[in-house]
């Protein structure tokens, strides 16, 4: 069966929920006469969000941004608009600290291990770096800046790649604006102007490497068959540069990473036809080695400890070591067996290695014991790809799908991945039906697949539309016998199914009685008894509109009422929405009323981008945690604290 509903004006079709519309919402008007404000408050709520953990991280146009802390425990990222480091001593229950002062999305990470200093910059019209310590474990203290340098206007933010000189008093970094100019700047001197700046060039640069054993400052910065050696002159407050001689020891080629090795004092970089460049002191290649990478080489990092030689990151999650003589040193490393992500960050630390991959894992490789230690997961991060799907299991799981084609199960407790599948295509929205352990995913092709839990095995699947489907909902009262389908034809779907795994064709918002038909007055369905409470205009959302906020601003929604599914739906609560401000918002619930005004709700973030779902998680315990969205590489589990009770929570964006 099929209910035919009007094409939401300025709607873009796979991209939004099926509500989506353009016209500004009025916040005034009355709805329901026998209401008022005084029976609902419209102040903000007492509870309030607290981020405790991130899975993904940002990588996929950055380079050498993920580094060990001052020692094996600790790991340093970026991811979203945060800063993070995650204490990796106790696997089951890993702990992070956030440092929470970007307002866009960070692309360039550097960390100084003498120091204990961090460097973070940010994309954005008038981006800034940021300088800050990196906590240690236990450490619950805000992270705060130490000093902050803007870039101004028109530099279009840092190009992912930044670093510090050998001293750690100097922070270089590159920006995204058409010269590519590079800014030096000293920290210890906050909001001071750069020490030096200059045009970098006529194309992007990639990456960047101090020379740690000279008594100068100097530095290589590389990019598309480009690579410049650098000179600072403190006192005349300039760089100058020489570019760097190919020769006839390797073709002109583009450069894809460098660092410095301080045992052999050579400059090493890697190459997009997979070659290893050795450069002399004179600004040529004395050697050309090449390696066994499927490909172009992405990470590379010296060995720490100074044993001598380095390591390079490639396509297919492949690492190679090399010794001091630039030999290859044992086999080709597969970290991921049939993995098809690429590694674009390394970092050294005694006999291991910190991987960082495109499709948003770290991990972590001993090269001693030849093992791998996955300490982080996410979507992957293809250029523009977005993450809409997110739907709860149960107070130990949360499912997830993108564009990346893939399904995911994740822990809630440790925020591992417990299952994962692939897809045909690019996903939209997901649903979960633990009543029968079973998951939809709602396709762009306007399929919809069913998995069963908890492996995620394709048990089969649905032509529903030839549009995208957006949305899905099991029925609460039947055990999930019916599937209502959401879909860009401007439809509502029923699937039905005898033994809840398969699924055909029956026949619009599902009520916790069992009726299903369309009611437009909002007063109408104020006294109805919603399962869930996922739509974000409604009588009980009003009020979660702000002044100027049109259709499109707020992407998802969802409720919490102490009393459950015994709750009254004018029962005190709590509702969670995420929009397209980067932020996740918390209110009271109900909310008829307060929409134009900041001062009824609680915002947070830490998202980069648009917040495309957010959802509370039933605990066993009693404590609820809520699960949001930031993107086919991040989400991040906040932590709601009301009175004694703690309430976890996920959330994130479409583009981190």
């Amino acid at each position: 069966t099929r209910i035919n509903h009007e094409e939401p004006q300025g709607s873009t079709q796979g991209r939004r929920p099926l509500h989506a519309s353009r016209a500004t919402l009025d916040a005034t008007s009355p709805i329901d006469p026998k209401s008022s404000s005084t029976a609902y408050p419209t102040t903000a709520p007492d509870a309030s969000l607290k981020l405790r953990h991130v899975s993904g991280y940002r990588i996929r146009d950055c380079r050498s941004n993920l580094f060990f802390g001052p020692t094996h425990d600790s790991l340093v990222f970026p991811a979203a608009a945060l800063g993070v480091v995650q204490h990796i001593a106790s696997r089951a229950i890993p702990h992070q600290s956030f440092f929470t002062q970007h307002k866009d999305d960070v692309v360039a990470l550097v960390y100084h291990r003498g120091a204990n200093i961090v460097a973070s910059g940010e994309i954005g019209l008038n981006p800034v770096v940021h300088v800050w310590k990196a906590p240690g474990a236990g450490d619950e203290k805000p992270v705060e800046s130490l000093a902050t340098f803007n870039l101004g206007k028109g530099y279009k933010g840092v190009a992912g790649t930044a670093c510090h000189s050998p001293d750690g008093k100097y922070i270089l970094a590159a920006a995204q604006d058409n010269e590519h100019s590079l800014f030096l700047f000293d920290w210890s001197k906050p909001g001071s102007p750069p020490v030096a700046t200059v045009r970098g060039g006529t194309t992007p640069i990639v990456d960047l490497a101090f020379n740690a054993t000279s008594a100068s400052l100097e530095f290589m910065s590389v990019g598309q068959k480009t690579v410049r050696l650098w000179t600072v002159d403190l006192g005349a407050k300039s760089m100058t540069s020489r570019n760097g001689v190919f020769g006839d020891k390797a073709e002109q080629q583009v450069v894809t990473c460098v660092t410095y090795l301080a045992t052999e004092q050579v400059y090493v970089t890697g190459t997009a036809n997979g070659q290893v460049l050795v450069w002399g002191k004179d600004g040529k290649v004395s050697k050309a080695c090449v390696s066994s990478h499927p490909g172009a080489i992405f990470g590379l990092t010296a060995l720490a400890g100074g044993q001598g030689g380095f390591a390079t990151g490639g396509k297919e999650a492949t690492v190679q070591v090399w010794t001091s003589s630039f030999e290859p040193k044992g086999q080709l490393i597969h970290a991921q067996s049939g993995s098809l992500a690429t590694i674009r960050a390394l970092d050294s630390l005694g006999h291991k290695l910190a991987l960082g991959l495109d499709d948003g894992t770290i991990a972590t490789w001993c090269l001693e014991h030849n093992h791998l230690l996955v300490h982080l997961e996410g979507h992957s991060c293809a250029k523009d790809a977005e993450l809409w799907g997110l739907d709860v299991v149960d107070a130990k799981h949360i499912v997830t799908s993108g564009d990346d084609a893939t399904v995911l199960v994740w822990d809630t407790h440790t925020g591992g991945v417990v299952a994962r599948a692939r897809l045909d295509g690019a996903s939209r929205c997901v649903a979960a039906n633990p009543a029968k352990n079973v998951v939809a995913v709602g396709m762009e092709s306007g399929e919809v697949n069913f998995f069963s839990l908890p492996k995620l095995t394709h048990i089969g699947k649905v032509a529903v539309s030839k549009k995208p489907i957006s949305v899905l909902a099991f029925s609460p009262n039947d055990h999930g016998a019916r599937l209502a389908v959401g879909a860009h034809d401007t439809t509502i779907y029923i699937l039905t199914s005898a033994d809840g795994h398969k699924y055909t064709l029956l026949f619009t918002s599902v009520t916790a009685e069992g009726a299903a038909k369309q009611e437009t007055n909002l007063a109408a369905v104020k006294a109805l008894k919603w399962a869930k409470y996922t739509c974000t205009i409604g009588w009980a959302t009003r009020g979660i509109w702000e002044e100027g906020q049109d259709g499109l601003d707020i992407n998802a929604c969802d409720r919490f009422q102490a009393g459950g599914s015994a709750a009254k739906e004018t029962d005190p609560g709590l509702i969670v929405l995420g929009n397209d401000s980067s932020k996740v918002d918390l209110l009271r619930y109900p909310a008829p009323f307060g929409g134009r005004t900041t001062t009824g709700r609680k915002s947070y973030g830490g998202h980069a981008s648009h917040v495309t779902q957010v959802k509370f998680v039933p605990m066993a315990s009693g404590c609820i945690p809520l699960a949001g969205w930031t993107a086919p590489s991040c989400f991040g589990r906040w932590y709601l604290f009301a009175g004694d009770a703690v309430i976890a929570v996920a959330a994130g964006s479409k583009r981190d």
